[in-house]
């Protein structure tokens, strides 16, 4: 059952994904593991406030627990990003102020991306360390490169880029895959690269227009499922129903997956 979970996972099937670890949850012992995975899959799907609840439960039925078992340090790492992710951006850092040492890589990442403001220089080359020591998390490459454009390292994000472009084909997005391509285009032929960029934000055009009649459609059905109570007194509290949430949840989808097509373009 597991494994089909992760298969799902991998190719991006969040929602299914989720219901088979919640099966596996059911008929196996409650594992801190699983209820990582399903923490995950709410984090993937943009439920941030359940996959918040997971993670602290598994952060306060560990005891501190650092061993392998416990996925305390998984859990650690994934509330940082949710609360990064969140811009609770002070919360973040005091979540992976619980590591002193012997970090993880995971933890080397996601210290880099919660205080990359702070120093540029220091993030790029821990950054760098990390994916000349594999294994390290998928997006070390995507965020190095981001970074040396960011800060106007065009050259670097061309070398760093060819070098790794295997990796590249495997661990970046198809969208984010073109966009360094055109920016390896830019240093030879700045026309290319721009012809190159003006078809991604072409392609990314229906996609806004789509997602911005997904939160009408989403807002639409959200007030629908609020049905008023005349036997209730207009000045008092009336508890939400589970129409309700379930109409607020798939707006607040809807309105993120907006936000990150709109970050992309």
């Amino acid at each position: 059952i597991i494994a089909l979970a992760t298969l799902d996972f991998r190719e991006g099937r969040f929602a299914k994904a989720l219901e088979t670890y919640k099966i596996a949850r059911q008929v196996m012992d409650d594992q801190p593991m699983l209820t990582f995975y399903i923490a995950l899959c709410h984090y993937q799907l943009n439920d941030y406030d359940k996959a918040l609840e997971l993670v602290d439960e598994i952060i306060h039925g560990t005891e501190g627990s650092l061993s392998s078992e416990s996925f305390l340090v998984e859990a650690l790492n994934l509330k940082a990003a949710i609360l990064h992710t969140t811009k609770q951006h002070d919360d973040a850092k005091t979540t992976l102020s619980h590591f002193d040492e012997n970090l993880d890589t995971v933890t080397i990442h996601n210290d880099v991306v919660l205080n990359i403001e702070e120093d540029p220089s220091i993030g790029m080359q821990k950054l760098e360390f990390l994916l000349s020591n594999q294994p390290f998390p998928p997006e070390t490459l995507s965020n190095l490169l981001t970074l040396y454009t960011s800060h106007g390292q065009h050259n670097l994000a061309a070398e760093t880029f060819e070098t790794n472009k295997h990796l590249a084909q495997e661990l970046l997005p198809p969208d984010v895959y073109d966009y360094f391509c055109a920016v390896v285009m830019s240093l030879a032929s700045p026309e290319e690269a721009i012809s190159m960029l003006e078809a991604q934000t072409a392609q990314c055009a229906p996609k806004l227009r789509s997602g911005k009649k997904e939160i009408s459609d989403q807002a639409i059905n959200a007030a629908a499922s609020v049905r008023p109570d005349s036997s209730r007194p207009a000045t008092m509290a009336r508890p939400t129903t589970a129409a309700e949430r379930k109409g607020h949840r798939a707006l607040d989808v809807a309105t993120k997956e907006y936000e990150g097509i709109l970050d992309r373009y």
